[in-house]
């Protein structure tokens, strides 16, 4: 069988997107599935992936505001050059080439998350031209994979009627080993994650921060530069492989979660690292429940 990749992703290396694609292609190829991958990107990332990806044939396809059209429609030819079986598209904006290819090969969509909620979270023109568009990639799919249940229920992707199975979100075990307990007086907690990602909710860790004075907060992968009053239990550790964060995760007592959307879509990425190593994760629930129980300390029975 031969599978072909579409992805339209600007992070690098360090972004759980990234290693989860990887991860995916790696283990087709394991089950002798012949695998091409093919990248929409507005960063010159080709080198990066094909370091990750030896044997694998990739294309790369950069573009600014001018030129996206383009880029989708040099990704999309490319990949119909390697006549595969099956498509693997990671859900993203609809673009007007997916519906010829669609017509041509059986495009199997990945659903990461409820696009109504997270492409709103900013209203604008992302928002709308989604809301109007959608139906047209969901409608031409052959079958969806979600990553929860919850999102496999939700009646805007059950009323397309399509066939599809749920696949969570995972990691590969024997690339993590188990952190001792950091036992530390006052809670240590640390998020991970990557820039211009709305569904993070890093304004809620910046104010968290400065409700609990005496937790210390590590954010690794971000910057502060949209914050300018940032806590000084707040630390800001930029961009890191995952060799340097680990130390990090080792003094964590608590590793956070998505926060800026509800509950179904926290069992995301960005928590993996954190509880593969045994460390608990938190996510917008937790943060419901503490505030709740008075500042109490527990643990969410979902993490």
């Amino acid at each position: 069988m031969k599978v072909s990749v579409l992805l339209h992703w600007n992070g690098g290396e360090e972004t759980g997107v990234f290693k989860k694609v990887v991860s995916q292609i790696r283990t087709w190829r394991t089950c002798e599935v012949a695998v091409s991958l093919h990248v929409v990107s507005r960063r010159p990332l080709r080198e990066v992936w094909q370091q990750h990806l030896e044997g694998v044939p990739v294309t790369f396809h950069l573009y600014n505001k001018a030129t996206r059209l383009q880029a989708w429609r040099n990704a999309v030819k490319a990949l119909e050059d390697q006549h595969p079986d099956v498509v693997y598209h990671r859900y993203d904006l609809y673009m007007p080439v997916l519906s010829s290819l669609c017509r041509k090969y059986p495009v199997v969509l990945e659903i990461n998350t409820d696009d109504l909620v997270e492409y709103c979270l900013i209203k604008g023109l992302r928002c709308w031209y989604n809301r109007i568009t959608r139906s047209r990639l969901l409608r031409a799919a052959a079958g969806l994979v979600f990553v929860t249940w919850e999102l496999a229920k939700l009646p805007h992707f059950r009323r397309y009627q399509k066939p599809f199975v749920v696949i969570p979100n995972g990691v590969n075990l024997q690339d993590f080993r188990p952190l001792p307990l950091a036992g530390n007086r006052e809670p240590r907690l640390v998020f991970v994650g990557s820039e211009e990602q709305l569904w993070h909710g890093l304004d809620k860790i910046i104010r968290l921060a400065a409700y609990f004075p005496h937790w210390h907060f590590d954010i690794v992968g971000l910057t502060p530069d949209k914050f300018p009053h940032v806590p000084p239990n707040v630390s800001f550790r930029g961009i890191l492989p995952r060799a340097a964060y680990e130390p990090l995760l080792a003094q964590a007592d608590i590793a956070i979660g998505t926060l800026a959307l509800q509950e179904p879509y926290e069992r995301g990425l960005l928590a993996q690292d954190a509880r593969v190593s045994g460390i608990r994760a938190a996510g917008h629930y937790w943060l419901q429940r503490y505030r709740l129980s008075g500042g109490r300390p527990f643990y969410s029975g979902t993490s």
